[in-house]
Formats: structure tokens, C-alpha cells, sequence
């Protein structure tokens, strides 16, 4: 999630705006797939633009619950992120 948290920084100084996984030209690691769907939500309309990329657990993950990074640095639940 640090690595695509560091590419959105580098892609909107580029583009003036957040991107997709796809835009970045980033995929998610086989090993993190396995227990993590990783999805981008990107909001360009706000003021100023911002994103959150959200980790949701699957398989044995499940038990452990979902994370979350957004834009401003956030991470949620902060006691997943220790």
C-alpha cells in the first residue's frame, strides 16, 4: 500500500491527478492477492484531489478485517498499521 501510496504522490505531480493501479502501472503482488483485494478509489473532483486504497481481506485474512491508507496519510485500523 506504501508503494502505491508513493506512486499516486509521484502520478498526480506528473498529471495533476490521482490514478487507477492500471494508470500507475502498478499490480498488486501474489502474495498480498492472496489475502488482500487492493483497489484505488480516487476522487479528482475534491479540493484538493485525494485517494484512498483500501485492503480487503479475503481467505484466511478474513479473521484479521480490512485496511485502509488514504490520502492524507490516514490508516485505518490504526492498530492493523503498529
Amino acid at each position: 500500500m506504501l508503494e502505491i501510496a508513493n506512486a499516486e504522490e509521484q502520478y498526480i505531480l506528473d498529471t495533476r491527478q490521482y490514478g487507477t493501479l492500471a494508470q500507475l502501472g502498478l499490480s498488486v503482488p501474489s502474495e498480498v492477492a492472496e489475502n488482500y483485494t487492493v483497489t484505488v478509489a480516487a476522487d479528482n473532483a475534491a479540493t484538493p484531489p485525494t485517494y484512498t486504497i483500501t485492503g480487503t481481506a479475503i481467505g484466511g485474512q478474513v479473521s484479521d478485517g480490512d485496511i485502509s491508507l488514504l490520502s492524507d496519510g490516514t490508516k485505518t485500523p490504526a492498530d492493523k498499521w503498529q
